[in-house]
């Protein structure tokens, strides 16, 4: 009897362990899944300034060719001038 007391507590007891054990394991995949979308957001972000930087990069490099030009264009055109008079 008391056996069959014990064994039944112990079946009970494991239950409750197995359904807490499930649970937890939601839980956890809850919170990877939560991470990884996190890290996909920053990724995205980083990506997109990243692209900015470069891109200012970018503009930054044509100003100063065409601020070298545009020197470049002044000084032929005081050389053309001295020709001419």
């Amino acid at each position: 009897m008391f056996e069959k007391k014990a064994k039944i507590e112990t079946q009970g007891e494991l239950a409750k362990l197995t359904k807490l054990m499930l649970e937890k394991d939601k839980q956890l995949l809850a919170k990877d899944k939560e991470s990884e979308i996190f890290r996909k957001r920053a990724q995205k972000r980083l990506d997109e300034v990243e692209k900015q930087l470069k891109q200012k990069s970018v503009e930054v490099q044509g100003e100063v060719q065409e601020e070298l030009i545009q020197d470049f264009l002044r000084k032929r055109r005081i050389i053309v001038e001295r020709d001419i008079a």
